[in-house]
């Protein structure tokens, strides 16, 4: 799976790197092989209540996307947060595409 990371202004640390591609590569595991890219962008959000930090993923994935989006005060935070979420999506799109082949 290409892995891309954008993180326009900010300079990402290695730790959060390598929870990315980690996090990642448990999700392939979990539906490989049809994951082809996943587009990470990590951004600094200014809101009303103070700056936090942006984690969005995008899994391309033949015929369907898997998107997710998660917002903590520290990028680390908000990245499993958004793996967590995509897990939980790619479960559930598992278990859909089992049950069409079994009909």
């Amino acid at each position: 799976m290409k892995i891309t990371i954008q993180s326009p202004g900010i300079t990402v640390k290695r730790k959060i790197s390598k929870a990315i591609e980690d996090g990642l590569s448990s999700l392939e595991k979990l539906y490989s092989p049809t994951i082809l890219e996943a587009q990470v962008c990590l951004k600094e959000v200014n809101d009303s209540k103070g700056q936090t930090n942006s984690c969005e993923i995008r899994l391309v994935i033949a015929g369907n996307d898997l998107f997710a989006s998660k917002q903590a005060e520290t990028f680390d935070a908000a990245v499993h947060e958004t793996i967590d979420a995509l897990k939980h999506q790619v479960s559930r799109l598992r278990t859909n595409l089992e049950k069409q082949r079994m009909s």
